[in-house]
This record gives structure tokens, C-alpha cells and sequence, in this order.
């Protein structure tokens, strides 16, 4: 049952949690050897959060005896803070990497917005996404640096986003 379980977490994370275009960040190396019953939501979340993954994982509202954790699309849906110029950007270099763009594009979800920072999750309709509801899910991070005046741009997670899979742990 454990092997079980240390399986679906790894699928999770491998097939839902993002790296950025340069693999700067492992997050399945982050979680190797840790006991898994050991860790809470919160715990997930983090790193999560810290991967900049474009899923979150939150408890699942049916009782079946167990402590089930389903994935979500990171943020909230509204409107973008991101200007014309830096969206145009980001849709050329997300078609240019994953085959969809503008055209596919369904749903802004807002992650993180302040002076200094802006974290959008942007969805699109993916033909080939691995989830039942055909969406693929990427990250969009800016940063401004005062001392440089410069936007640092980055995009995170997998074109083809996972199946959503769910992590189940026994009370």
C-alpha cells in the first residue's frame, strides 16, 4: 500500500508539478525520501508554491475514510495585471515552446500581484493535455528589479499538463 502511495505521488509530481524552461527546479528532488503520510496539505503546498506550479492541491469534500488531495488550478480566475505588451510576449514564446497560444487561451488565474512581482496562472484549451477536461495549465512569472529597471520574465510548468491526479492518505 505504501509503494502505492509513494506511486501516485510521484506521477503527481511528475506529471503536474512545473519546471521551468531550463529545469532550474526539481521539485520531485525536493520530496525524494521523505515519508509522505508525514506531510500535510500545507506541506504539499509549499512546494508547490515554491516550484511555482500552476496546480495546488486541496482537500477533497467527499468522506471516504480517508484524507484525499485533489489538484486545482493555482490562483484565482480575473483579469490579468500584465500589460498588452509583456501578454504578447508571453503567448509568442508559450505557442513557440507547447504548439498553442493566443488563439487557445481560455482563463487568467491571479496568483501573486504586487509593485514587484506578478504570478498568473493562464490555461488553454490542449488537445493533447493528459486531463480529462483537455486544459494545460502554465505558470507566468514577472519580477521587476529596481536596480536594473528590468521585467524578468520566466514560464513554468509541463505543456501538456497532467491528469490531476489525486494523492490519497489513510487517517
Amino acid at each position: 500500500m505504501n509503494k502505492l502511495v509513494i506511486t501516485i505521488f510521484n506521477i503527481l509530481l511528475i506529471t503536474g508539478c512545473s519546471v521551468s524552461q531550463n529545469n532550474k527546479v526539481n521539485t520531485a528532488a525536493n520530496i525524494n525520501n521523505v515519508d509522505i503520510n508525514s506531510k500535510t496539505q500545507e506541506q504539499w503546498n509549499e512546494i508547490l508554491i515554491k516550484s511555482k506550479s500552476p496546480v495546488r492541491l486541496i482537500k477533497d469534500s467527499s468522506d471516504k475514510g480517508a484524507i484525499e488531495l485533489i489538484e486545482v488550478w493555482a490562483g484565482i480566475a480575473g483579469e490579468s495585471g500584465i500589460s498588452q505588451r509583456y501578454q504578447t510576449m508571453a503567448f509568442d514564446n508559450i505557442k513557440k515552446r507547447c504548439g498553442y497560444g493566443k488563439d487557445e487561451f481560455t482563463e487568467f488565474r491571479i496568483v501573486k500581484s504586487d509593485s514587484k512581482t506578478m504570478e498568473e496562472v493562464w490555461l488553454f484549451n490542449d488537445p493533447k493535455s493528459y486531463r480529462a477536461d483537455k486544459l494545460s495549465g502554465m505558470t507566468v512569472f514577472l519580477q521587476y528589479d529596481a536596480v536594473t529597471n528590468f521585467i524578468q520574465g520566466e514560464l513554468f510548468g509541463k505543456c501538456h499538463t497532467g491528469r490531476g491526479t489525486s494523492l490519497g492518505i489513510n487517517n
